[in-house]
Parts: structure tokens; sequence; C-alpha cells
């Protein structure tokens, strides 16, 4: 998700990915792109999307099973920030 958000907003990554990173420095680049405009983008989208999966749980019953799975979400989540 992080390279589709920074392509988005950045047409050079394109270039440099169809380029194949010919050039010395293109890897590098591409790198600091997608860190600049990509990884904010992937990690509201994790969470958005872990809050949904939240709510969902809560409408079941508790059980070792749903805790195991908020839990899940909550260890996702915390790597990713």
């Amino acid at each position: 998700a992080p390279t589709i958000f920074a392509l988005r907003s950045n047409p050079e990554l394109r270039g440099l990915i169809e380029g194949q990173f010919e050039n010395e420095g293109d890897l590098q680049k591409a790198i600091d792109i997608v860190t600049e405009h990509g990884i904010e983008e992937a990690r509201k989208l994790a969470k958005r999307e872990g809050d949904i999966a939240l709510a969902s749980l809560r409408q079941l019953p508790d059980s070792d099973a749903k805790r195991s799975l908020v839990g899940m979400v909550g260890y996702v989540l915390e790597r990713i920030y």
C-alpha cells in the first residue's frame, strides 16, 4: 500500500520503477519518495481497517477466540506505529 499511495502523489516514482532503478541512486530516491509520500497514508489505512475489525468484534460474545482476534489487531497496529 505505501508504494501505491506514493505513486498517486509523486509521478516520478513510476519512472524510477519502470526504469528498474537503473541509475545509481534511483533505488534510494524511490525509497525516499515512498517514505515521504506513502508510509503515513498506509498507516492511516491500517488504523481505519483495524477500527472496523474491532467494531465488528464488539458484536461477538466474549470468548478466548474474540480476545485473541482483538489482541491480534492491537499487535499489528502497534508494529506499524
